[in-house]
């Protein structure tokens, strides 16, 4: 775990070098700036976990500097004590008022100084983690919800879909002779079972059961996802797979998730370059990594890219442009899909346009 990275804003050189040196002592990174310009621009840099900020600065005083990082989304809630020789009670509540959680007075205390750095590091990582729990729990409401919904969807268009194939079956036993009846038939079981496929995936939404997984090839895995989806998409130009040094890497995974997932996200990569570009001028490709005991599979495309009206709704069911039947579960299954097996999914905007669907599995302990 990284050391906490605190930013020290202070004029004075010897208290700047005597302070940098105390807490590069006590375990801490320290980065140091003597003007309150610096300051800023080093805070917004290097995003500091805290910063002792001297309200007296010689360019900007602490309370306007404070009042700066404050705007700043990056450095809004990162923790400022003030460094003063000002102990007044209305000096004080001036600098609270602005921003700042705490105060040292000069000459500085180091014990005591210690002692407020460490209380407001532990708060701000409570702070951290509350964050993230209301996030995660924000996930699991969702989840929950749209698990509820789509089961009793499905459960009902079932059994709609059930007494639609029963008639239908009577119907072929008594016009077995006529022909366009056969054809019409035909087309409404070749849609039922259209409708069956995709009320089996509004199921696997709702489906919070641990999968049984295996170690298997990263390599043969994608391809496995890669041939999947080719199937479904014989136009399709050749995907290219760039191993970079992945030769040989096993995971432990569900192959049938994973495989379904990434053919899910060729699809949505495919579909994202809109029907006014051919199907030859579509680019695709796979590049697989290992990183701190994950294999990484990320999928590259050169489309649309992610609108930002849908980076709040990105996995959420028909959140995505598409409308034709069917359209808008891919995103949700792949998310669902590899949630379900241990990993994670993200989708970023590329530089250079286009996104970026990385999964995230874990790689077989012996691969460690």
């Amino acid at each position: 775990m990284k050391p906490p990275l605190i930013l020290v804003v202070d004029d004075e050189p010897v208290s700047l070098q005597v302070l940098e040196k105390y807490l590069t002592f006590e375990g801490f990174t320290v980065e140091t700036a003597m003007t309150g310009a610096a300051g800023v621009e080093k805070a917004l840099q290097l995003k500091p976990n805290l910063i002792l900020l001297d309200v007296m600065m010689p360019d900007c005083d602490g309370l306007e500097i404070c009042k700066q990082l404050q705007a700043h989304e990056e450095t809004a809630t990162t923790p400022i004590i003030f460094i003063t020789a000002k102990q007044s009670k209305e000096h004080k509540l001036e600098g609270l008022s602005v921003g700042a959680v705490d105060y040292i007075t000069k000459p500085i205390e180091f014990q005591e100084a210690l002692a407020r750095i460490k209380t407001q590091l532990k708060l701000q990582k409570v702070y951290k983690e509350n964050i993230n729990l209301q996030k995660e729990l924000g996930e699991a409401r969702r989840n929950v919800a749209i698990g509820s919904i789509t089961e009793g969807i499905a459960h009902n268009i079932n059994n709609l879909l059930g007494g639609i194939k029963g008639h239908l079956d009577l119907l072929r036993i008594l016009n077995t002779q006529e022909e366009k009846s056969i054809y019409h038939m035909e087309k409404m079981d070749e849609a039922i079972h259209r409708m069956v496929e995709i009320v089996n995936k509004l199921r696997t939404i709702s489906i919070t059961q641990n999968y049984m997984t295996s170690d298997i090839l990263l390599a043969k895995l994608v391809k496995m996802g890669v041939q999947y989806f080719m199937e479904e998409h014989s136009n399709a130009t050749e995907i290219p797979i760039n191993s970079k040094g992945t030769a040989g890497v096993m995971i432990n995974s569900c192959p049938e998730l994973v495989q379904n997932a990434i053919s899910n996200l060729l699809i949505n990569a495919w579909e994202s370059y809109g029907d006014e570009v051919a199907d030859e001028a579509r680019r695709v490709e796979i590049d697989l990594e290992q990183e701190d005991g994950f294999a990484q599979i990320k999928i590259n495309d050169w489309g649309k890219g992610i609108s930002t009206e849908l980076l709040d709704t990105l996995y959420e069911p028909f959140s995505t442009r598409h409308a034709g039947v069917g359209r808008g579960l891919g995103l949700t299954l792949a998310k669902h899909f590899i949630k379900n097996v241990g990993g994670t999914l993200e989708l970023h905007p590329r530089e250079e346009g286009g996104t970026c669907a990385t999964i995230k599995l874990p790689l077989n302990k012996e691969a460690l």
